[in-house]
């Protein structure tokens, strides 16, 4: 049935199984949510949630996390084959999302892990900071219903990103910048293609294939741009309806 909760706390374990829907309004803490949703049903915390393991079983439903607080401290590896919404979220452990839609909704989500995502689209303007981690991520898009998302990427750890980023169908970010001071970016996804105003790669970016960077603004690159060499030279296509900037620190080789 429907269940709706004002919040709950200092729980051992809350355990939910086929629920048509969840609404937990407040800020609340258990050391494991167990969590079974009906099929095409929404569990959602509008409030912090703050966690010791956060179970997802197998079923199509969606999870919305939207406290802009909220934390999980054992790694995280949802079952369900919707989507799980991240507003200000941090997986202290790191986790697998790769089965998963990984939806990006606001303020920081932090990993303090290494951390695996599949495809994830960005519905407000967010930052994803890999800690310094290793962190690989699928597609990256907007979401369907947003309207000009910026994504901020903190990279000092090790980031691979092996699909397009707004590639063939998708809706494209309003604006991609990826920062950092002593992190790497590995792209294998052979298209990034943004709506403007720009994009801004400030961490060293490697393309294991060839890849054609589109941004009806600008393109900016403030570190080194390479090939990975395997199996021969990779080409960079930059199509920019503004200026093109490789900055002092940026050395193409």
């Amino acid at each position: 049935g429907n269940v709706d909760l004002a919040s709950f706390a200092g729980l051992t374990t809350l355990t939910l199984t086929s629920a048509a829907s969840l609404d937990v309004t407040g800020a609340s803490t258990a050391g494991t949510v167990d969590l079974t949703g009906a099929n095409g049903s929404t569990l959602r915390f509008a409030g912090d949630l703050d966690v010791g393991t956060l179970t997802l079983n197998a079923g199509t439903y969606d999870v919305e996390l939207n406290g802009n607080g909220s934390s999980i401290a054992n790694a995280f590896t949802p079952a369900n084959t919707g989507s799980v919404t991240m507003n200000g979220v941090t997986l202290t452990s790191g986790g697998n999302l790769a089965g998963v839609t990984t939806l990006l909704d606001g303020n920081t989500v932090a990993v303090s892990a290494d951390t695996t995502f599949g495809a994830v689209e960005v519905s407000a303007d967010t930052t994803l900071d890999d800690g310094g981690n290793v962190v690989a991520i699928g597609t990256i898009d907007e979401a369907a219903a947003a309207t000009g998302s910026n994504l901020i990427i903190t990279n000092n750890g090790t980031l691979t990103i092996t699909g397009a980023i707004g590639g063939a169908g998708a809706t494209p970010l309003d604006t991609l910048t990826v920062n950092g001071t002593t992190g790497s970016l590995t792209f294998s996804g052979a298209t990034i293609d943004i709506s403007g105003p720009t994009s801004e790669f400030n961490t060293p970016f490697v393309i294991t294939t060839n890849t054609t960077i589109t941004d009806a603004g600008s393109i900016t690159f403030n570190d080194t741009v390479n090939g990975d060499g395997a199996g021969g030279a990779e080409s960079l296509t930059l199509d920019a309806g503004a200026a093109i900037t490789f900055g002092a620190g940026a050395v193409v080789g």
